[in-house]
């Protein structure tokens, strides 16, 4: 930042946006940061757009959306049917990632894509989010349930 010629100013830095996973306990309140009212709260669904075993849901105000986060209902094997990833334990064993954790860094990387636009990219933090909450799919039903999907399902259009 010092570099950068401001005539002895240091440059506006754009305000933040926190985005967090709801947590992964199916309870029906949301783990902080996710419940401090600046966040956007992240939650997951399966494949089948249904509210996952595990995610934490009930965001008592409006900036509660979901992502993918896998499904832990075990295959004939033990594992989970549905994962979003896969990682190394500590023993160099393959193991599933599933949970609000990686639907948190979907939807993290949703929101950098939507801001780079042209569109979104000068709007204030709060517009912006007023925006990508817009656009949210809650065609989840039978499934949807405001309590349960907040905004719904945010997705790249």
């Amino acid at each position: 930042l010092q570099s950068v010629k401001t005539k002895g100013k240091a440059p506006a830095l754009p305000s933040p946006i926190f985005v967090a996973a709801t947590g992964n306990y199916n309870r029906p309140s949301v783990d902080f940061p996710a419940g401090y009212d600046i966040t956007v709260a992240v939650g997951a669904l399966n494949s089948k757009f249904e509210r996952t075993s595990f995610s934490n849901y009930g965001k008592s105000y409006d900036r509660f959306v979901m992502l993918p986060g896998g499904d832990p209902t075990p295959d004939t094997q033990g594992n989970p049917t549905e994962s979003v990833g896969e990682g190394i334990d500590s023993n160099g064993k393959s193991v599933p990632c599933l949970g609000t954790s990686p639907a948190t860094a979907y939807a993290s990387g949703l929101l950098a894509l939507y801001w780079a636009d042209p569109r979104y990219k000068t709007k204030p933090p709060n517009e912006f989010i007023d925006d990508m909450l817009a656009l949210c799919d809650i065609g989840l039903k039978p499934f949807y349930n405001s309590n349960e999907h907040g905004k719904g399902r945010l997705y790249f259009q």
